[in-house]
């Protein structure tokens, strides 16, 4: 019984989870970069690829709801916790680059089953509006994974002040993060530009899609909130 309930309140609130964790990722991140604290490269490294693991983990059981997604979900999930290990110890080109490949994918996984579930979905719910949360997140990670993925095959692709010394592809990935979702939400602060066509297309694309998105979700939950009040 006690086991029933729990997994009836988790199955209700599955995206809040997956919220949190983003959340989490996105506030710690950052204090792993304070000289002060004297955090080493890669104890900061780890660090960030295992709660990114956590994301990960927490992406792959909000999206289950039948078996053929859940294979797919946990399968992904398995590969881009494996290349997130490998990544950590070995700086080869191959692990580099499975690393940004398999998160991607994973994360366009996530996106897409979210939206559906969102789309098909018949009232707004607290759970409703952490997913829509979720893919808004989401995406703004899986532009910040391709940005890096392109400088790192393609270096230069991006003007980044280089006063501290430190790389646009940093190793705990923070700054192409930040640079997303400045672009999603079009502030544009101009201290990181794309130089390259395709990191131009790039940004503005993203752009495009974070104001599309919002307009799609607001009239999406209207609509959902309308039409379950009409059905009270």
């Amino acid at each position: 019984m006690g086991k029933s309930l729990f997994s009836t309140i988790w199955y209700e609130n599955r995206f809040v989870l997956l919220l949190t964790t983003l959340v989490m990722l996105m506030l710690i991140g950052p204090f792993l970069d304070i000289e002060s604290l004297g955090v080493s490269p890669f104890v900061r490294e780890m660090v960030w690829k295992v709660i990114f693991s956590i994301v990960l983990l927490s992406g792959a059981f909000s999206v289950i709801h039948n078996q053929k997604i859940a294979y797919f979900a946990l399968g992904f999930c398995i590969i881009s916790i494996l290349s997130q290990a490998f990544s950590l110890t070995s700086t080869h080109p191959i692990a580099v680059a499975a690393e940004h490949i398999t998160g991607m994918m994973f994360m366009l996984f996530n996106i897409m089953v979210i939206l559906y579930l969102m789309f098909t979905s018949s009232k707004v719910t607290l759970n409703i509006i952490a997913a829509s949360l979720c893919v808004y997140l989401l995406l703004a990670f899986f532009w910040a994974q391709m940005y890096s993925f392109v400088e790192f095959i393609q270096p230069g692709s991006f003007s980044y002040d280089m006063a501290n010394g430190q790389s646009f592809m940093m190793s705990n990935s923070v700054t192409p993060i930040y640079f997303s979702l400045v672009t999603m939400s079009t502030l544009g602060y101009g201290d990181i530009l794309p130089l390259t066509e395709s990191t131009r297309m790039m940004a503005s694309t993203e752009a495009i899609i974070g104001q599309l998105y919002i307009a799609v979700l607001v009239a999406r939950l209207i609509g959902l909130h309308t039409s379950s009040k009409h059905h009270d």
